[in-house]
This record gives structure tokens, C-alpha cells and sequence, in this order.
């Protein structure tokens, strides 16, 4: 014997939807702690020049765009 099957219909509950500013700050987030989380503690002695002006252009970069979305 099987059990008898019980319909039950789909219940669309609203979502509040983001904004496209809350999407790029969210995604900025993400894309710092994943560059803070792969560079090591003490990066003063395997760090490049180069490197450390990319992490400081990105960091100013997101600052500068979370200053100006708020």
C-alpha cells in the first residue's frame, strides 16, 4: 500500500528584491576578504611593490564607491 499523495500548492512569498547598489557592494565585500584572506599576515617581506599599489588602488577604489552609494 502506498500513502496517498496530499497536494500542496505553491505559496509565492515576496522576496525583498536588492538593489543594484546593494549587489556591487555585496560583491566588492566579497572580492576584499578574498584578497585579504589569500595575502599572509606579514606580507612585508614576500609582497611586491606592484602588489602592494594594486591592493591599495582596490582598496581606495571600494571605499570610494561605498562613500558615494551611501
Amino acid at each position: 500500500m502506498q500513502p496517498e499523495f496530499v497536494y500542496t500548492p505553491h505559496v509565492p512569498y515576496t522576496r525583498k528584491r536588492r538593489s543594484k547598489q546593494e549587489i556591487h557592494a555585496a560583491k566588492c565585500i566579497a572580492i576584499m576578504e578574498k584578497i585579504l584572506t589569500s595575502l599572509p599576515k606579514d606580507a612585508s617581506e614576500t609582497s611586491s611593490t606592484p602588489l602592494n599599489r594594486y591592493v591599495k588602488r582596490l582598496v581606495t577604489m571600494v571605499l570610494a564607491e561605498m562613500k558615494l552609494s551611501c
